[in-house]
């Protein structure tokens, strides 16, 4: 049984990151010409009045689809500062909070 050859197709998908009105493109894939691989974009448009696409081929870089190293070491959380609560007051027998201490007249 002989190898599955690509050579010379094209793979496309829905970009799913792509939203109404961004410049992402709509669809994304794959080209293998000459053992090269190549990534394809296409955007849906029209000219004319009639529906186009439009796209880039670029040679595929291989960092692309790598996250980028995350460092493992956790910084040390900042304490938080603490704040006390105000003492409460007594207010005609009842017991209100330091802020309503003050009466503006």
């Amino acid at each position: 049984m002989s190898e599955f050859n690509n050579e010379g197709r094209i793979t496309l998908i829905r970009n799913e990151y792509h939203e109404e009105g961004d410049t992402k493109p709509d669809l994304v894939g794959f080209l293998t010409l000459h053992g090269v691989e190549y990534r394809v974009s296409l955007w849906r448009g029209e000219e004319t009045g009639k529906a186009v696409l439009k796209g880039k081929v670029q040679e595929k870089d291989n960092t692309y689809s790598k996250p980028p190293a995350v460092d493992k070491a956790k910084p040390k959380p900042t304490p938080k500062p603490t704040v006390s609560p105000k003492p409460a007051a007594k207010v005609f027998g009842r017991t209100e909070s330091a802020e309503m201490d003050y009466i503006p007249f």
